[in-house]
């Protein structure tokens, strides 16, 4: 019995150093190879953002385009693109997810994905910022190298809240985080 507190110590220690691959206290800004565009405006990362701006005033959210600075991309390379809320409500330190997009290539973000391309490749389709009433929450973009193109099918969508950013990490290989983006709103 006292043989396996050894193993079960070290599997919740290995287990607890996965879960902070990404922590939520990371700044995204400290990437700064993306540039994202919310309708004509673009803003710089870590800047508070009126929440209106997600949205065209009847609760259809406006175009995300979001650009990988060709600066730090490789010819033929391969990336996934998740947009998270740290600050969501949770019982857990993970996220809600609002976006995650497998399979872009990096002559199409070089040039800028957008949000409404509707693509296979998008896992979670885009849901705007909105946050509850009280604080600013954060909203987080990062960019992954993909280790291979991902079948269809081979990824399978999550849960939006609770996301593990981590674990899907590790568990598709992806590289990185290699880009990040942020930007705070809030409902007054």
């Amino acid at each position: 019995m006292f043989r396996l507190f050894p193993l079960v110590a070290l599997a919740f220690i290995a287990n607890t150093a996965n879960a902070e691959l990404i922590p939520a206290s990371s700044d995204p800004c400290q990437l700064d190879r993306l540039q994202v565009k919310f309708g004509d405006v673009r803003y710089s990362c870590g800047k508070q953002v009126a929440l209106d701006t997600f949205t065209n005033g009847d609760a259809k959210s406006v175009r995300v385009d979001v650009t990988l600075d060709g600066r730090f991309s490789e010819e033929n390379k391969i990336y996934t693109l998740v947009m998270v809320d740290p600050d969501a409500p949770s019982t857990l330190p993970s996220y809600w997810v609002h976006w995650l997009v497998t399979n872009i290539a990096e002559e199409d973000f070089a040039h800028g994905y957008h949000s409404n391309t509707n693509s296979e490749n998008e896992i979670l389709g885009y849901k705007p910022p909105s946050p509850p009433s009280g604080k600013p929450h954060r909203y987080q973009f990062f960019t992954f190298k993909q280790p291979k193109q991902f079948g269809s099918g081979e990824i399978k969508a999550p849960n939006r809240g609770g996301f593990d950013l981590a674990s899907f990490q590790s568990r598709y290989n992806l590289v990185g985080p290699i880009a990040g983006y942020q930007i705070l709103t809030e409902r007054m």
